[in-house]
Formats: structure tokens, C-alpha cells, sequence
């Protein structure tokens, strides 16, 4: 009985350096992306934060623009298919004039 415990204190043990190194290659790749995009300390990474939650009410008034866009080319659309209708309609019903002009 002690055998096991020591072994399964030993696969515990392992699992927790092997989540120590796993967090440890991502915070270097971190570290990695930020020096890549031009971060050099905290004080950059807190102005970058600072932009992009001021993005945030640009980013909403796009959706709301968007929206509006695709509700307004909805209705374009179904409008074009009443005309197109009307159009085939009205060429249907003048069929019989034109033909006799020729």
C-alpha cells in the first residue's frame, strides 16, 4: 500500500511541473507576441489596453450602422423583386400591343 501512494504522489508531482512548464512556454510566447507587436514594458501594454477599450463604443455604433445597412438592403431587395414582377407583368399584358405594331 505505501508502494502505491508514493507512486501516485509521484505522478501527481510530475503532472504539476509538466502544468509549470506548459504555462511557462506560454508566457514566454507571451512575452514573444507583445515584443513582436512593439510592447516593451507594462506601461505600453496598459496604453494598448487603454485604446482598444476605447474601440469598444466605435466597434458598437458599426454593428448599429451594419444592421441598419442590411435591414435597408433587405428592403431594397424585396422592392426590386415587386418591380421586377410589375416589369414582367406589365411586358406580358403589352405583349399583344407590340405584336401588332410589327
Amino acid at each position: 500500500m505505501p508502494v502505491v501512494a508514493i507512486i501516485l504522489i509521484c505522478i501527481g508531482c510530475a503532472l504539476i511541473l509538466a502544468g509549470f512548464v506548459y504555462l511557462g512556454v506560454v508566457i514566454v510566447r507571451l512575452i514573444r507576441a507583445a515584443r513582436a507587436v512593439g510592447i516593451k514594458n507594462m506601461d505600453d501594454g496598459q496604453i494598448v489596453v487603454r485604446k482598444a477599450e476605447g474601440l469598444e463604443p466605435r466597434f458598437r455604433r458599426l454593428e448599429r450602422n451594419q444592421t441598419a445597412l442590411m435591414d435597408s438592403l433587405q428592403k431594397l431587395s424585396e422592392e426590386t423583386s415587386k418591380l421586377t414582377y410589375l416589369k414582367d407583368e406589365l411586358d406580358k399584358a403589352a405583349w399583344h400591343i407590340t405584336s401588332l405594331k410589327k
